[in-house]
């Protein structure tokens, strides 16, 4: 008895202690289950961010290989002109030869 003596006083500190401690616990994981949704929130709308920015990225490369082939069928078609135009050349050419064997 001389036990129980000792610790009926500290029952109800013990109990407020422990009330106390409980009420942190539930306060923090309250707090921590809103932190989750916050962070799950903020994942789920820097997804299409995300989808956004590889398309975007995706474009700036097709446009790049775009502009690389019309840069060389540009120059194929360069190089077709002047063939043409050297092709011609060499007809006027044989065509004012063969005029003037002709009228000899």
């Amino acid at each position: 008895s001389e036990l129980r003596r000792h610790l009926d006083p500290m029952i109800p500190v013990m109990g407020g202690a422990m009330t106390w401690i409980f009420g942190r616990m539930l306060q923090f994981s309250e707090e921590l289950a809103q932190s989750k949704q916050r962070w799950e929130l903020q994942q789920k709308n820097m997804e299409p961010l995300l989808q956004a920015k590889m398309e975007a990225q995706k474009s700036r490369e097709d446009a790049e290989s775009f502009r690389k082939e019309a840069e060389a069928l540009r120059k194929q078609v360069e190089a077709i002109q002047k063939q043409a135009a050297n092709q011609a050349s060499e007809y006027m050419r044989l065509d004012s030869e063969n005029r003037a064997l002709r009228s000899q």
